[in-house]
C-alpha cells in the first residue's frame, strides 16, 4: 500500500513551488534585479502558477485515475512508491502510478519477453528505434497516435523535427523523449593554442593550420612527436562532419530530382581529398583505421589530441577528469567556424526514444485518453521539474534571474534513486536550464544555441525505416561505404577503386535502398 498520508501538504506544497517558481532565489534578488526583470519574473510566476493551478482545478472533481507504466534503472535502486517525488507527482496528475523498473542492460529483453506475454505495461519506454520496435510497431503492438495528439494542450506541441525523426512510416507511435537537438561544435585544447600562438578557427584555413600546429610544434611542451591535429576511430563519423564543410548533404540529399546517399555527391568527394592530404601528411592518426570507436575521446584525456569536432558536451566530463588528475588543461568550446558551405552542423536526432502506450493493455480510445491525459499533464512545468530537478529547496535553489537553478550537494531525492527523470518527455523544453558550473559549461551552451542557426537536417533519416532493404542489409551496405572510405583515405583504393566500391554497394541493394526511400518520401 502507496503511504497516502499529508496528501492536502502535499498539494499545498505544490502550489507554494509553482507560486514561487519565478520569483523565489538563494540571494537578495530584489536588490539586483532592474525593475523590468522583476515584472517579466513575476509575470512568469503568476503564468506558471496559474498554469499548475489550472491543472488542479481541472481534476479536483475527477476521480482518481491509474496508469502503469514500465522505465529504466541504471543501479538497480528504483524509485520507491513512497518517493516524495512520485507522491507529489500522483497528488498533481491526479493519477496512482504503477511503476515497474528494469535494469538497463536487461531492458530490451524484457521488452521483447513481456511483450510476447502480453504483459507489457500501458506505456513503456522504448529506448531507441531498433529494427524489433519499428517492426513492433507495424504490426500494431503500439498504438499510432498520429490523430490524437492534436487533443492534447502539450503533447500537441512537439517539435515537428524530433516528431519527424521518431516517426515510423509517417506515423507516430510514441512521445518522444525530446534532447537537444544541436549538441555538436569544436572542443580545443585551450593551452594548446596558447603554446602555438592561434586562437580558435573562424574558417576552414585557419583550422587547418591549427590542425599542422599541433601535430608538429610540440603543443603539449614534452619534447616528443607524439600529437596528433585530428583524430578519428574505424567508424570515421567525424568525416561525414567535415565532408559536409565541402557542400556534401547530410547522410543523404536531393540530386537529380530524388533523394541519394552523400558520397554520390561530388562535394563528399572533395572532402575525402582533404582528408586524404591530412592523413598523407601525418595530421591524422595513422591508426585510425583499427581504433575502437571511443578512440578519439580517450585521445583527447590522454592527451594525444587537442581537438575534437562532435558532441561539445564531452568538455564538460573533460574538464572534471583533467581537474581530478591533475593535469593543467585548459578548453574553449565554439561554434562551428566558416567553410566553403558555409556554417554547416548536423543535428543530433533530438530525442532518446519514446514512451508509447501498448494495444495489449489498452485496448480503446477511452484508455487510450486515460494514458494520453497522464502523459499531457507530465509535461506541465510542476511535473516536468519534478521529474527533472527534484523538490525546490530540497533538491535545488532557483537563482535571482527565475530561470536557472543550482543543484543542492547531494541532492537528497534525487540521490536516493535513479530513473525517474527517464519518463520526462520535455516536449515544450520548459524546464529550468541548471547554471553552468564553470567556464567551460558556459562555453558549450553558448556554442549549442549558437549552432542551431545552422543545422543541416538528413531528410532520409526517418525515411531509411522504411526501406525494407535497408532494415534487412542496411549494416552490409553502410560497411561497403565505410571500408571504401577507409581505403581511399589511406591510399590502398584510388578513384577507380571508389567507383567499384560504388557500384558493389548498388549491386549489393544500394539501388533498391534509393528506390524505396524516394517511394516513401514521394508518398509523404
Amino acid at each position: 500500500m502507496k503511504r497516502r498520508s499529508v496528501l492536502a501538504l502535499i498539494m499545498a506544497m505544490l502550489l507554494v513551488f509553482s507560486a514561487f517558481a519565478g520569483c523565489q532565489d538563494s540571494g537578495n534578488s530584489s536588490q539586483e534585479s532592474s525593475a523590468a526583470q522583476e515584472q517579466s519574473t513575476a509575470e512568469e510566476s503568476k503564468a506558471e502558477s496559474e498554469e499548475s493551478q489550472a491543472t488542479q482545478d481541472s481534476v479536483v472533481d475527477e476521480p482518481r485515475q491509474s496508469v502503469s507504466i514500465m522505465s529504466i534503472t541504471f543501479n538497480g535502486n528504483p524509485v520507491g512508491d513512497d518517493n516524495d517525488r512520485v507522491l507529489m507527482l500522483e497528488e498533481y496528475t491526479n493519477y496512482d502510478i504503477e511503476f515497474t523498473w528494469v535494469l538497463d542492460a536487461d531492458y530490451n529483453d524484457k521488452i521483447n519477453s513481456m511483450m510476447a506475454g502480453g504483459t507489457l505495461p500501458e506505456i513503456t519506454l522504448l529506448k531507441s528505434l531498433s529494427s524489433s520496435v519499428i517492426q513492433n510497431c507495424r504490426a500494431g503492438a503500439f498504438w499510432d497516435l498520429t490523430d490524437y495528439l492534436a487533443n492534447y494542450n502539450n503533447l500537441s506541441q512537439i517539435n515537428e523535427t524530433v516528431l519527424q525523426n521518431t516517426a515510423i512510416d509517417g506515423k507516430t507511435y510514441g512521445i518522444p523523449r525530446t534532447r537537444t537537438l544541436m549538441r555538436n561544435g569544436i572542443v580545443y585544447r585551450e593551452d594548446w593554442l596558447e603554446a602555438v600562438g592561434l586562437e580558435p578557427a573562424t574558417n576552414l584555413d585557419e583550422f587547418t593550420e591549427i590542425l599542422r600546429a599541433f601535430t608538429f610544434d610540440d603543443p603539449d611542451g614534452d619534447g616528443q612527436n607524439d600529437t596528433w591535429g585530428l583524430m578519428s576511430t574505424k567508424a570515421s563519423t567525424g568525416f561525414d562532419t567535415i565532408c559536409m564543410w565541402f557542400g556534401a548533404p547530410n547522410g543523404w540529399g536531393e540530386k537529380d530530382g530524388q533523394l541519394q546517399p552523400a558520397f554520390l555527391f561530388d562535394e563528399y568527394m572533395d572532402g575525402m581529398n582533404y582528408l586524404k592530404d591530412l592523413y598523407d601528411e601525418g595530421i591524422l592518426n595513422e591508426d585510425f583505421p583499427v581504433l575502437e570507436n571511443s578512440g578519439t575521446k580517450d585521445g583527447f584525456k590522454a592527451e594525444q589530441t587537442g581537438i575534437y569536432i562532435s558532441n561539445c558536451d564531452e568538455a564538460n566530463s573533460w574538464y572534471t577528469y583533467f581537474a581530478d588528475q591533475g593535469i593543467d588543461a585548459t578548453m574553449t568550446v565554439t561554434a562551428q567556424f566558416e567553410t566553403p558551405a558555409g556554417k554547416v552542423v548536423a543535428p543530433t536526432d533530438g530525442h532518446a526514444g519514446m514512451l508509447s502506450i501498448f494495444t495489449g493493455a489498452v485496448k480503446d480510445e477511452e484508455n487510450l485518453d486515460r494514458c494520453l491525459t497522464f502523459l499531457d499533464r507530465c509535461n506541465d512545468k510542476t511535473a516536468e521539474d519534478l521529474l527533472e530537478n527534484g523538490i525546490l529547496d530540497v533538491d535545488y535553489t532557483l537563482n535571482a534571474d527565475g530561470e536557472t537553478i543550482t543543484k543542492i550537494d547531494g541532492n537528497p531525492s534525487l540521490g536516493e534513486s535513479d530513473g525517474f527523470n527517464q519518463i520526462m518527455m520535455d516536449v515544450l523544453d520548459n524546464g529550468y536550464t541548471v547554471t553552468p558550473s564553470n567556464a567551460v559549461a558556459e562555453q558549450v551552451l553558448a556554442a549549442q544555441q549558437e549552432n542551431s542557426d545552422y543545422i543541416l537536417a538528413n531528410p532520409a533519416k526517418v525515411l531509411l525505416l522504411a526501406s525494407d532493404t535497408y532494415n534487412a542489409n542496411g549494416s552490409q551496405l553502410d560497411q561497403i561505404m565505410s571500408d571504401a572510405r577507409i581505403q581511399y583515405i589511406v591510399g590502398s583504393i584510388d578513384q577507380a577503386g571508389w567507383e567499384a566500391a560504388i557500384a558493389n554497394w548498388r549491386t549489393m541493394g544500394g539501388d533498391s535502398v534509393i528506390e524505396e526511400v524516394n517511394a516513401v518520401n514521394s508518398a509523404a
